[in-house]
């Protein structure tokens, strides 16, 4: 009596094992399908020489290349031998870095299944489906796969990571994610003080997506951009002194261009404070400032006195400066020095910006002198100091300059006001005034 119930039991569990080796077989056929749906009903699949060594000559057979998006090819991998089924998706990009290190995983993963099949019971029930999306922005492509295992019947672990890769197909580390041209990120953005070995990333138009254990964080490319540093791959002494140079109120049609050619000569890079109104009329010093890379900084539109006009149309006169800097070189400033060093706490909560003063002021707007303006900042020079310079006077592009070559052969280190936070570690905060950074 007790023998039937048990060989029904092994007949419904028969039964369903079958139901569901054919209803995952459908799905897996499903996925192959919608996956390489512009392949032509009449080609052949063929081997792939790149999977030599790591699949059996049978299994070789059984790749398919197709197109993503109408762009990227894609080879497409599947298996069905009696218990076990699967089904592997991956892109090939083009970029050779890029593409041995898409293989290299898939064939890890692959081994890891094959690993399992060994040690599984021969009636178990195996499955692997291995796909993937691309996002590229930028210099950036991400590749996210999605793996799905099953195991017996009610056994099933999913996993996803992301691989991001730069433009010359190297994939990209975490400190190494977030630069372009000399920007780069701070971990701290995401709630972590540093990130874990293997950690995922996915760049996307709108964001960028960091996967941590406790789930996954994303953050709008415009609220990178605000605490974004500089990346400098300038052989710069962190212990030695610092000292950041700006210039206010350009740019200037006639002394701009020779400041920039007095700063290229000396090898110094400096932080450019710019006024809308002057911006519009001259946007190609703009793009030659952001392309010697100096510091692109906001000096709002039309220099009025904020707490004058208010929260909101300082706001306003903040956020048309930067899109027009945007507009003329790429890259939205992510500093601020309000006009006259005038702010409230009303304002500054509003601009939601890195208020930038200084510790150094040679009124050369009042001198106009070279000698005078040189002095005052000579002696005014320290370790962390921020000078303040307007580059709309001739007077003070000699003066500055001038300083410049006396505070070299002090040992100074002329850096940008993104460098001077970057190399002294200190972040950036928001609504606060920075006279200097030490």
């Amino acid at each position: 009596m007790q023998r039937k119930p048990r060989r029904k039991a092994e007949t419904k569990m028969s039964r369903a094992k079958k139901n569901l080796s054919l209803l995952l077989s459908f799905v897996l056929v499903l996925g192959l399908f919608g996956c390489v749906a512009e392949v032509p009903p009449s080609e052949e699949p063929k081997p792939d020489p790149a999977l030599k060594g790591v699949l059996s000559e049978v299994e070789q057979q059984a790749v398919l290349t197709s197109t993503y998006a109408g762009q990227l090819e894609v080879k497409t991998l599947s298996r069905q031998n009696g218990n076990t089924v699967m089904g592997v998706h991956y892109p090939v990009t083009g970029m050779t870095a890029a593409d041995a290190d898409i293989l290299a995983y898939v064939n890890e993963r692959i081994a890891s299944f094959d690993t399992y099949i060994l040690s599984a019971g021969e009636k178990d029930f195996r499955m692997l489906s291995l796909d993937f999306s691309v996002s590229a922005y930028d210099d950036y492509t991400s590749v996210t796969f999605n793996e799905v295992r099953f195991y017996g019947e009610n056994a099933r672990e999913a996993v996803t990571i992301c691989r991001t890769y730069g433009a010359d197909g190297t994939r990209l580390t975490p400190e190494e994610l977030f630069i372009k041209g000399k920007r780069a990120k701070v971990p701290g953005m995401f709630g972590v003080e540093s990130f874990p070995e293997g950690v995922s990333f996915r760049v996307t138009e709108e964001a960028v997506t960091v996967m941590l254990e406790t789930g996954d964080v994303s953050l709008k490319r415009e609220e990178i951009e605000k605490i974004c540093l500089a990346y400098s791959a300038r052989d710069l002494d962190p212990d030695g002194k610092m000292i950041a140079i700006t210039y206010d109120d350009g740019p200037s049609s006639a002394n701009t261009g020779r400041l920039l050619d007095g700063l290229k000569e000396r090898g110094v890079l400096a932080t450019f404070f710019m006024v809308g109104t002057n911006v519009s009329y001259y946007p190609k010093l703009v793009r030659r400032i952001a392309e010697e890379g100096h510091c692109l900084g906001n000096h709002s539109y039309d220099h009025p006195q904020f707490t004058k006009i208010g929260a909101e149309k300082s706001v306003e006169q903040v956020e048309k400066t930067s899109k027009l800097i945007e507009d003329a070189c790429g890259k939205r400033p992510l500093f601020v020095r309000p006009p006259y060093g005038s702010t409230n706490e009303e304002v500054r909560q509003a601009l939601e910006y890195t208020l930038i003063l200084w510790s150094v002021d040679p009124e050369d707007w009042k001198y106009r002198d070279v000698d005078t303006v040189r002095e005052h900042i000579v002696d005014g020079a320290h370790d962390g100091a921020i000078v303040l310079v307007h580059d709309i006077h001739s007077t003070s592009v000699e003066g500055s300059l001038a300083a410049i070559d006396i505070l070299l052969e002090e040992g100074y280190q002329f850096v940008t006001v993104e460098e001077l936070f970057l190399h002294r570690d200190v972040e950036p905060v928001f609504a606060k005034h920075w006279y200097s950074v030490k």
